[in-house]
């Protein structure tokens, strides 16, 4: 599992080893009606109270009208979807440039990212465990972006070079979360050299971040791609990888969001913290069984 976060059973390097597998010697409807089935099997025996947890946020995503009965069945999607966008992962890794292609329609407000690295400090993309955020980095490199992507390491070191390899096949680096020199050092490295920084701003990993409203209920977010803002004037991106009905994945990239700066940091940092996880809290409310909590999101604030 993923360090300081609760297990899940999709969580394993075997169960991820045999998805890589399947994924690379399976046809795609052949691996994904298998997929399902696993899932379903995860979901219905084997998920303990995690789906309890998944339903618990719904509540607060959805609100109380929204029947139960409804929620579970969309956990219960969530799942599947977990294990199709896996299975997707590791088939990027042998497709080709045109066959991922194939996959994106269209990557919608590409220009955001091209204005705010034009400016030559590079940028921060700001995206969430929410759709297929790991296309997204796929894709950018795709189009000649220097991309690193900030990973929080997991318990096992198979499951982390598994992981690691599928980036590195396409250029990605991965920068670990986990020293927080090393972290500091590489992440103004990159963004010196004017690239990409991709992080997943819907997890305080570090325990060091900043309590602000999220539906409705206080949550913690990380507070240092804002304070980061703040400081050196680098452009924050928000950026998502949603699949649509129609079963392909469709990226999307926001205006950069401007940091507000009265000279009070502490209050400013807090509007900042708090406007980005309101452009978060605005995706995760359109597509709630694409984002990929496998734990009660507000519990560290309960």
């Amino acid at each position: 599992m993923a360090k300081g976060t609760h297990s899940y059973h999709l969580d394993k390097h075997s169960v991820y080893w045999w998805i890589s597998w399947g994924a690379r010697h399976f046809p795609k409807p052949v691996a994904n009606f298998i997929g399902d089935r696993i899932a379903d099997w995860l979901f219905y025996y084997k998920s303990g109270g995690i789906v309890d947890e998944q339903v618990k946020n719904l509540d607060h995503i959805l609100g109380p009208d929204v029947p139960e009965t409804d929620k579970r069945r969309m956990v219960r999607r969530l799942w599947r979807m977990h294990g199709r966008f896996l299975l997707d992962l590791f088939r990027f890794s042998i497709m080709s440039e045109r066959e991922v292609a194939s996959l994106v329609p269209e990557f919608v407000g590409l220009e955001h990212i091209k204005n705010a690295l034009a400016k030559g400090r590079g940028a921060i993309i700001l995206t969430a465990h929410l759709g297929h955020w790991e296309l997204g980095g796929i894709l950018l490199d795709h189009l000649g972006f220097k991309v690193n992507v900030v990973q929080q390491q997991y318990d096992s070191a198979e499951q982390n070079q598994l992981l690691d390899k599928s980036k590195d096949m396409r250029g990605i680096k991965v920068i670990p979360s986990g020293d927080p020199a090393t972290f500091a050092i590489r992440v103004h490295n990159a963004l010196k050299n004017n690239e990409l920084v991709a992080i997943q701003g819907d997890r305080d990993i570090n325990k060091n971040g900043l309590s602000v409203e999220f539906f409705g209920r206080p949550a913690n977010f990380p507070k240092w791609p804002a304070l980061l803002a703040m400081k050196t004037g680098v452009p924050i991106v928000p950026a998502f990888t949603i699949m649509g009905e129609d079963g392909r994945y469709h990226p999307v990239a926001e205006p950069e969001v401007a940091m507000v700066d009265t000279g009070d940091q502490e209050a400013d940092l807090r509007v900042n913290v708090t406007k980005l996880a309101g452009i978060i809290e605005k995706y995760v409310r359109n597509n709630p069984e694409q984002w990929f909590n496998f734990y009660y999101f507000w519990e560290q604030n309960s």
